[in-house]
């Protein structure tokens, strides 16, 4: 587990505690262009598709993430860009045993709204002081109309799926993550 991920995961478990809409919750994931992952009998289902995957250690392999309206709730970071290290000035590294580093990430969600007592800002809300408690987060952007731009970046079956169709719901929220990192191996 890197010095990310172990951030992120007090932020996942934070906006959990707040609200039960994610049954579905994963730390960061990668992209990567999978093929043949669509559960219906379509068309173009053999077509490689550019889609967040987690390694599961049993199976060792790769898994798709998709929003499924049987599994619930999906909540999961994506890397949006390069990290940055910020340091205040020359020998700072050598001197605290520290690296501050900021992370481009997009936090995306997506739930049946139908199935939860919750609204979407009352998720939203939820969400970002989640993300604004744990850590030095910045907001950037937030994105809920279209799963086309929440779901940027991602190629998912939008024609033969209505994943922002009411009742389902989805949010994107960019930002900057900023962690301090000890250099020591303790």
């Amino acid at each position: 587990m890197t010095n990310l991920d172990a951030a992120l995961l007090p932020i996942l478990d934070s906006i959990q505690a707040q609200i039960n809409v994610f049954t579905q919750v994963y730390g960061r994931l990668r992209i990567e262009m999978v093929k043949g992952v669509d559960n219906l009998v379509s068309i173009d289902k053999d077509k490689p598709r550019k889609l967040p995957v987690y390694w599961d250690q049993t199976k060792k392999r790769s898994i798709p993430i998709l929003p499924d309206q049987k599994k619930g709730g999906l909540l999961f970071f994506v890397t949006t860009g390069a990290v940055k290290v910020v340091n205040p000035e020359p020998g700072w590294v050598i001197q605290t045993q520290t690296q501050t580093k900021q992370y481009p990430l997009a936090l995306l969600a997506w739930w049946d709204s139908s199935k939860q007592a919750f609204s979407r800002e009352q998720v939203q809300l939820a969400i970002e002081t989640a993300l604004g408690s744990c850590f030095d987060w910045q907001t950037e952007s937030i994105e809920d109309q279209l799963a086309t731009r929440v779901f940027r970046d991602l190629d998912y079956d939008f024609t033969n799926h209505g994943y922002l169709m009411n009742p389902f719901v989805g949010l994107r929220i960019e930002g900057t993550l900023t962690v301090v990192e000890s250099l020591c191996n303790s």
